[in-house]
């Protein structure tokens, strides 16, 4: 939201100097999105999965975590960009941090466990700090 606040001298007063007081202020909101486009093609052993568009203005920064289906893709090797974490199984990791606000695209990919892909979609999520 923006505030303005104007103060002026009363009607009849005078001034000197001819002039008044202006204050100006402006609040930004925190705002942090995350969008995922899917594009799966296999490269090797390895899954190009698609890409992420992040977008977070957060200040004190972010972290980018995943959901996937408890008890699937344990072992899997998953890649944003040149982060790599490798999934346990829990159905639940969080991928990265950053400090202070970014825009970026990032490529996903991954390359599976020993059970393939057992979950049928992986959910981002992006959270300011």
């Amino acid at each position: 939201s923006i505030c303005l606040a104007l103060m002026a001298a009363p009607a009849g007063a005078t001034s000197s100097n001819g002039g008044g007081n202006l204050r100006l202020s402006a609040q930004v909101p925190v705002i942090c999105k995350l969008s995922y486009q899917s594009e799966v093609s296999q490269v090797g052993s390895s899954f190009r999965l698609g890409q992420i568009k992040q977008y977070c203005n957060s200040p004190s920064g972010f972290a980018v975590s995943v959901d996937y289906s408890p008890g699937s893709l344990r072992n899997t090797s998953l890649r944003i960009g040149d982060v790599a974490v490798l999934l346990d199984g829990s159905g639940h990791a969080e991928l990265f941090r950053r400090d202070g606000p970014q825009i970026r695209v990032l490529d996903v990919s991954a390359i599976p466990g020993s059970s393939g892909f057992d979950a049928d979609q992986l959910q981002f999520h992006i959270e300011p700090i």
